[in-house]
């Protein structure tokens, strides 16, 4: 549940765990949201005039102080409280369904290309061609993105024989998806 004017006045503990913020920290609900600021301060303006305005946002990207990426449903609208209009939120977690699809459409991506691979060089070169930037950006793939030129092979430029097992290859991929 949350509690919003431009500041957040209450989140319950879920939602502050998921924030990384404490009782009396000062934060805008705006700081969190990734994506369609203009939007949601349009919904904030008019609950804070009033207005009976409810919403339904699905899947908005929010972003934590520590940075973790979370995405959540919102069922919105204007309460009075305390003497104020503000809005009020309650939220659900679709963070790890978000993430098995995004994992599932790599695999599905991929997934034919996989089943013709016939070494670490080819595997690699199939990961590289269609990973998502997060898992390019690890730093498993730097010292490989760092000699990688334009038109050559992924296997002429980093060396299979000490780069990561498969099987950790995928865990990194569904880490990052």
């Amino acid at each position: 549940m949350l509690l919003y004017r431009d500041e957040i006045i209450y989140a319950n503990e879920y939602l502050k765990k998921i924030f990384n913020i404490a009782d009396n920290s000062k934060y805008k609900l705006l700081d969190f949201i990734k994506n369609n600021h203009q939007e949601i301060q349009n919904y904030i303006n008019k609950r804070k005039a009033g207005e009976d305005v409810f919403s339904y946002r699905e899947r908005i990207e929010f972003i934590s102080t520590d940075n973790k990426k979370y995405y959540l449903n919102s069922y919105a609208n204007t309460i009075l409280y305390n003497g104020e209009y503000v809005g009020f939120a309650l939220i659900t977690d679709e963070t790890k369904e978000v993430k098995k699809e995004k994992f599932l459409e790599i695999i599905n991506k991929i997934s034919e290309k996989l089943l013709s691979i016939s070494s670490k060089k080819d595997f690699l070169n199939v990961v590289y061609l269609n990973a998502p930037p997060e898992v390019l950006n690890h730093n498993v793939f730097l010292p490989f993105i760092m000699k990688h030129k334009k038109g050559a092979s992924v296997a002429k430029v980093y060396n299979c024989n000490t780069f990561p097992s498969s099987k950790k290859l995928i865990k990194l991929l569904i880490a990052f998806s």
